[in-house]
């Protein structure tokens, strides 16, 4: 009997507990950690065809990363089940020809966190729609411990807030990262949403690094600083053939 119940509380201890930080944030072990809100699975390189026929081919870091459609479900039933409060999602839809989220799909997770520490999760966002409409994806940040949301950050959409992608356009990879404020039990989710109406859906893909995009992704190009010594170097080449085409000029 004893044993029994020592067998219930651990088994019970091990339902409630989650991890110290995010986990599997490559999806490598496909869903483990992470639970599913609609549409939203683990998937290798996949291809997005948007309205026009563009095709997006979206490329893991390695062999696997997490996959957000937004035809999934409604946005007050989204919210409802992440504890978020009924229109939390709303503002974020800054459409300049107005429009509402209409339904969407999440990937979220439970962990400890500490204060100062640093989350973060690569993403890519892809447009299949056009302007007017939006299709915004998010990142939301909950405090379980106070009952808190402390951010819903838009990551991208087609017109609005975020990386605006335009017509059925793509972000390409970029970072969100964001700073603990207190030691606590988190709820950390991402998001994607049709915005005005439930056609022609917004994907999300999730990794812990950079993967890639056919076409090219879109993105920031850093240039390459030039080191000094280079530069004297051309500024010496240069007067130098200036000094020979006057020399040239001169002898005829």
């Amino acid at each position: 009997m004893r044993k029994t119940l020592l067998a219930g509380a651990f088994a019970l201890l091990g339902a409630t507990t989650i991890s110290a930080a995010p986990v599997n944030q490559g999806f490598e072990n496909g869903l483990v950690g992470w639970t599913a809100i609609g549409n939203g699975t683990s998937t290798p390189s996949t291809n997005i065809v948007t309205f026009n026929s563009v095709n997006w081919q979206i490329d893991a870091f390695q062999t696997q990363m997490g996959f957000v459609n937004s035809n999934g479900v409604s946005i007050g039933v989204l919210e409802s089940t992440l504890g978020l409060a009924a229109g939390a999602l709303t503002p974020g839809n800054a459409n300049p020809s107005g429009g509402f989220p209409t339904n969407g799909s999440a990937l979220y997770q439970d962990f400890n966190g500490v204060m100062g520490s640093v989350i973060g999760q690569w993403f890519n966002y892809t447009a299949r729609d056009y302007t007017p409409f939006n299709d915004p994806a998010y990142a939301v940040l909950i405090n379980l411990t106070t009952a808190t949301t402390e951010t819903v950050s838009v990551l991208a959409s087609i017109l609005g807030l975020g990386l605006a992608v335009d017509t059925a356009g793509n972000s390409g990879w970029n970072q969100w990262t964001y700073t603990l404020p207190t030691t606590g039990n988190y709820r950390l989710a991402f998001i994607t949403t049709n915005d005005k109406d439930t056609n022609l859906d917004s994907a999300l893909f999730l990794d812990n690094a950079a993967g890639s995009c056919v076409p090219n992704c879109p993105g920031s190009v850093v240039p390459v600083p030039v080191p000094a010594s280079l530069t004297l170097l051309g500024s010496g080449l240069l007067a130098l053939a200036l000094v020979l085409r006057r020399r040239r000029r001169d002898l005829t």
